[in-house]
Parts: structure tokens; C-alpha cells; sequence
């Protein structure tokens, strides 16, 4: 019961911006894991983190994930295939060579157990294995991939279906698609009113005049 209000309190921390103190509540979640021998216990702690680009969690946040993933039984399951995504996403910061087989292992499984939230993180561990200009045509069917699964109301899944779309295009020189994208991004900054997306809106509408030479914008 603690560990769970542990991983509650993290969550709450992370939705507030007060990393520093997640990173705190999660590794006591997690000590309380290490100590019962509990895998679940340990996956839950880790995947509070989903979507959160923070360097200094990262390296023990994939010890972890291997940790529970070693914890856990071997069968396919949800938590299994986003443990194996968050490997990768968590390297992000310098991709090895077996982050793109391990990227397309997490996906596979996620789609044979059926889970939602399990294949919108693979797909994520995907988009990130192949993230060089090589790889643009892939991110361009894993975006529409993530924004079909965003039609049932899910604003953050949309968004991200965007983004990739953008920097996929971006890479492929494909501007009046960029724009296209850059205005999606920006509708549902408005609608959204979170200062994330606001700043993605603004990011991506500044390449797109840095772009198109408009330098005073």
C-alpha cells in the first residue's frame, strides 16, 4: 500500500512539474520493490515517468526497468512490452545498436496483448529508434498510427501524432506538409492551455519561419 501511494504521489508531482520530487517518491516506491522481490511493484514505479524527458532520471530509470524486467515473468503482458519501450525511449540520449530491434520487440508485443497504453509507448520507442532523416518515412505511418488511436478523444496521443509528423516532414524538406502539421499543433495548444504543448506550438512554428526565412518572426 505504501509503494502505491508512493507511485500516486509521483504521478501527481510529475502532472505538477516537481521532477525533483518524483524522482524521490519513485525510488522509495521502488526500494519497497527491490525489498518484496516485486517486479509489478518496481514496473509501476518506472512507468510513472512515460513521457517525461528528464536526464538525470533516465540512466536509473532504465536500471530499474531492466531490474523489473528480470523481476517479472517472461510471458507476453502490457507491463512487460512498455518495460521493453522505456529501455529505449530512457536512451535516448545516445541510441545503442540493439535499440531498434528491441524498439520493434516492444511493439510486437504490445500488439499481440492488445493493450492501448502498451503499444502508444512502443510505437513512442519506435519513433525514437529510427529518429534520423533515414527513418522519416516510418515515423510518417507510426504518427498516423498514433493519431488514429487519438480519435477516441485522446489529446496527448494527437499531439504526438503531430509532432512526429512535423519532424518527419521537416526532415523530408516537405514545408507546405509542415505547415499543415505546425497548425495542428498550435489548435490543440489552444484547447489544451498546458505550457508543454504551448511550447511545442512555439517551437515548431518558429523552424517552420526560421524555415521560410521569416528571421523578425
Amino acid at each position: 500500500e505504501r509503494a502505491a501511494l508512493l507511485t500516486d504521489r509521483a504521478r501527481a508531482q510529475v502532472r505538477g512539474y516537481e521532477i525533483d520530487g518524483a524522482r524521490r517518491s519513485l525510488l522509495a516506491a521502488a526500494e519497497i520493490g527491490r525489498a518484496r522481490g516485486d517486479g509489478e511493484i518496481l514496473a509501476r514505479a518506472v512507468l510513472v515517468m512515460d513521457g517525461v524527458s528528464d536526464f538525470l532520471w533516465d540512466p536509473v530509470g532504465r536500471s530499474l526497468a531492466v531490474e523489473a524486467l528480470a523481476a517479472l515473468p517472461t510471458a507476453d503482458s502490457d507491463l512487460r512490452a512498455r518495460l521493453l519501450a522505456e529501455t529505449v525511449v530512457m536512451e535516448s540520449w545516445r541510441m545503442t545498436p540493439d535499440s531498434g530491434p528491441r524498439s520493434i520487440a516492444a511493439l510486437e508485443m504490445a500488439e499481440r496483448v492488445g493493450d492501448r497504453g502498451a503499444l502508444v509507448e512502443a510505437l513512442r520507442a519506435r519513433q525514437f529508434a529510427c529518429s534520423g532523416p533515414e527513418g522519416a518515412e516510418e515515423r510518417l505511418a507510426l504518427g498516423d498510427r498514433l493519431l488514429a488511436l487519438g480519435l477516441d478523444g485522446d489529446d496527448d496521443a494527437t499531439l504526438w501524432g503531430h509532432l512526429w509528423r512535423f519532424d518527419a516532414y521537416a526532415q523530408m524538406g516537405e514545408i507546405a506538409a509542415v505547415a499543415t502539421e505546425v497548425a495542428a499543433i498550435e489548435a490543440l495548444a489552444a484547447r489544451m492551455r498546458s505550457p508543454l504543448v504551448r511550447w511545442h506550438a512555439m517551437r515548431s512554428r518558429a523552424t517552420l519561419d526560421a524555415a521560410q526565412g521569416r528571421f523578425a518572426a
